[in-house]
């Protein structure tokens, strides 16, 4: 199938849309963004830039309970 459009062409589907036209490729979503492919490429102008490798000795997680609106400060707000 192949669609032509002048200006921009949108699909909308299960709250997902993407949007192509002249000025880019967009894309976006209410909630997670899973990408599947066999390979995934992402080239950048700035190849040569230089930059500083960071080294992580340790990485610590802390498990917080989950926030509600029972327990979400009120930032400030009149209660």
């Amino acid at each position: 199938m192949i669609i032509i459009t002048q200006k921009t062409l949108t699909l909308n589907g299960g709250g997902y849309y993407l949007k192509l036209s002249q000025k880019g490729f967009e894309h976006g979503i209410n909630g997670d963004l899973i990408t599947k492919a066999t390979g995934y490429q992402v080239p950048m102008t700035v190849a040569s830039m230089q930059s500083e490798k960071l080294v992580f000795d340790k990485t610590n997680f802390v498990l917080l309970p989950p926030v509600t609106e029972a327990t979400m400060p009120l930032c400030g707000l009149p209660e």
